[in-house]
């Protein structure tokens, strides 16, 4: 077992690798021909900035499980890509 070999009061610690995410950067992956994006409310912020941000043309669908999904404004888009809200 890997803590087999820890000393007492050494400490160890991991970083996760810095990731660089087509979704902030705006970035629509060339070879995707349909794009897909799933999230709760929580995701929201990042999903409404992907669908802003995709180029004319794109093509997909953002499904997004909601309190209340008539409370929620609409989120700008291209034309191609469908939005679905979900209340849950």
């Amino acid at each position: 077992m890997w803590v087999d070999g820890r000393l007492i009061g050494r400490h160890r610690f991991n970083r996760a690798p810095k990731l660089r995410s087509p979704v902030l950067t705006g970035d629509v992956p060339k070879p995707a021909n349909w794009v897909g994006l799933i999230g709760d409310e929580t995701a929201v912020p990042i999903i409404a900035r992907a669908l802003e941000n995709f180029p004319e043309g794109t093509q997909g669908k953002a499904i997004l499980f909601v309190s209340h999904g008539a409370d929620m404004t609409e989120l700008p888009r291209p034309p191609g890509v469908e939005l679905q809200r979900i209340a849950c």
